[in-house]
């Protein structure tokens, strides 16, 4: 009887644990593996110990808002919550994923913000509203760029991809899907500086002579 009541308070002390007990550094570090999305709409609001915590920078080194759905892209208003975000990192950006709501504004705003440790930008399916003038500027002005997936954007031409070619040395993994693009363009001298062409990842999906 008494071994039943013993196990019976644990039980119940652990239900009552009480999370805002947490040290900060271990509550970030829980908060850096959910979605942008989330921390906006629903963890920042919980209680101002949480709020303080989502407004550190080092939470939005990372941005991910992909995988959302068409749909929510509008309902949300992903690039207005998108820019906010990057607003919270005080230019210590080095990741960011999008999906659906890329456009030329959205990179130049990263630009402006003076994003420039961005190492990883990942810009997926964002259709017909992220162009070569876009990418041209970004890569420009983001030289230590490592990956770049700018997959399902048909208005991004080989203009765009010699620029990227010149601009980033570092480029280590390049995916650019799903857009006709000449051979000649893809030798890999005019994708790369030769210095760094045997770490290039390229991944093209279509390819006309």
């Amino acid at each position: 009887m008494a071994r039943w009541t013993i196990k019976r308070s644990r039980k119940r002390k652990t239900a009552g644990r009480n999370w805002l007990g947490l040290p900060n550094d271990l509550t970030l570090m829980i908060f850096s593996r959910l979605s942008t999305v989330d921390i906006l709409v629903s963890v920042q609001q919980v209680c101002r110990q949480w709020w303080s915590i989502c407004m550190d920078p080092l939470l939005w080194r990372t941005i991910n808002m992909c995988d959302l759905g068409i749909r929510n892209s509008v309902d949300y208003k992903l690039e207005k919550m998108c820019r906010r975000a990057i607003d919270r990192s005080c230019g210590q950006l080095e990741d960011i994923s999008i999906e659906y709501f890329g456009t030329d504004d959205l990179l130049k705003y990263i630009i402006d913000s003076g994003c420039y440790k961005l190492r990883r930008p990942r810009l997926v399916q964002c259709f017909y509203e992220i162009s070569d003038k876009g990418l041209c500027e970004m890569a420009e002005k983001f030289s230590l760029l490592e990956e770049l997936d700018i997959s399902l954007c048909p208005c991004v031409s080989s203009i765009a991809l010699e620029v990227i070619g010149r601009s980033c040395p570092l480029l280590k993994s390049f995916k650019f899907n799903n857009v006709t693009v000449t051979k000649k363009h893809l030798l890999l001298h005019k994708i790369c500086p030769i210095y760094a062409i045997s770490n290039l990842l390229i991944t093209i999906s279509t390819i006309v002579a």
